[in-house]
Order: structure tokens, then sequence, then C-alpha cells
């Protein structure tokens, strides 16, 4: 059986949640149609989310390819928002063998990241995954404490009303956990992060 593809293996959208005109817009197998007007991205979990969003299936293909539901990232691929703005992701890179996680540790910080994640991944096989994968994380906290919200009012600094978009494809992170070097005691300053991941379709009325 051929690797399943975004468009074979969307799936419920587990995480996210959309809002529109002041209300929840169902989604419909991980597909949310959307009329081209400013919208409410809400992150439903405890973990801090990122969104990586572009108009093709490659990056959502390549991680179902992966089939793996956790992998690492670093903190320095967050990208630094206009406000309100959901940028586009325009490359990545995966690392998926002990080279390439050692070349993806190095640029982290040297030697030390470089055995962490080697040590990490003989601990947990399944974690044997890296990615470099640009994300978006301007999301502020909801005051019920109950997860993350992102307005979004243009897209790569287009008005939403203008996109010349008619699907997007969302792929949505969760930092679970921080590591760095033992040196390393503030929890911030470690910047190899354990995400989980999944994915969504924005879908835009013609």
């Amino acid at each position: 059986m051929p690797p399943a593809t975004a468009s074979q293996a969307i799936g419920p959208c587990e995480k996210l949640s959309i809002i529109q005109d002041g209300k929840d817009v169902a989604d419909a197998d991980g597909v949310f149609r959307l009329a081209r007007r400013p919208f409410t991205v809400r992150y439903r979990g405890a973990e801090h989310p990122g969104l990586a969003v572009s108009p093709t299936t490659e990056l959502i293909d390549a991680l179902h390819r992966r089939a793996r539901r956790e992998l690492w990232g670093s903190a320095g691929d967050f990208i630094a928002l206009s406000p309100n703005d959901l940028p586009l992701t325009k490359e990545f890179e995966i690392f998926v063998d002990d080279k390439s996680r050692s070349e993806f540790a190095e640029v982290l910080g040297g030697e030390e990241y470089v055995e962490l994640l080697r040590h990490l991944v003989v601990d947990y096989p399944r974690l044997d995954t890296a990615a470099h994968i640009p994300k978006a994380s301007g999301f502020e906290p909801l005051e019920s404490g109950d997860g993350y919200a992102l307005e979004v009012r243009t897209i790569d600094h287009e008005p939403v009303g203008q996109t010349r978009f008619s699907r997007l494809y969302v792929a949505y992170f969760g930092t679970m956990d921080r590591l760095g070097p033992a040196r390393e005691s503030e929890y911030r300053h470690r910047i190899l992060l354990r995400m989980n991941w999944g994915a969504c379709v924005v879908a835009f009325e013609e």
C-alpha cells in the first residue's frame, strides 16, 4: 500500500478550531470552510503552539510519510510575526538518520546537542525524526486558561479578503518539552523541542 498523502490522511482536526464572525466553524474531516474575512485560530491544548501554513500539501505529505506523531524541533524555528499576520512556510527540512540528525543538532548548539539528541533517540526509538520547519508563533493564552488564540487579519501580509489562495494546508505543532545539555538549568534556554503535530485545511469560499 502506498504511503498516505495529505489528501488521504488529514483526518479530524484534533487540536485546532476556528471562529469567524463570532461563531465556531465546524470542520468536516479536517477541512474548515471559511468566508474570505478575518478569523481566529484556537489551539485546544496546554502545549505552546505554532503553525506552518502552505498553499501546497508538500509539508503535510512529508510528515505523513514519516508516520511519526512526535518529532524534534528547534526553538529557533518560530517566526517573529507582524500583528495578526499568518505567514506562509516556504521551505522546510526533515532529518531522519543519525548523520542528518547530528547536523541538525550541531546547528542548535554544537557537540553537546549532538550527543544529547543521539542519546534521546536511543532511549526513544520512535522519536527518530527531527525537522526544521518555520512556524508562526503569534498565539496568545486564552483568559480561560484552556488554550491559545491567534487572530488572523492578513495572510502573508495580504488582507484575508484579498488572498489569492483558495486552500491553505495547516500543520500545527505543540511544544511538549524543551531539552538541552545539563548545564542549561533554565527551561527557556533549552532549545531542543519535543513536539506533537496534526494537520487541517482552510478552504475559502470562491
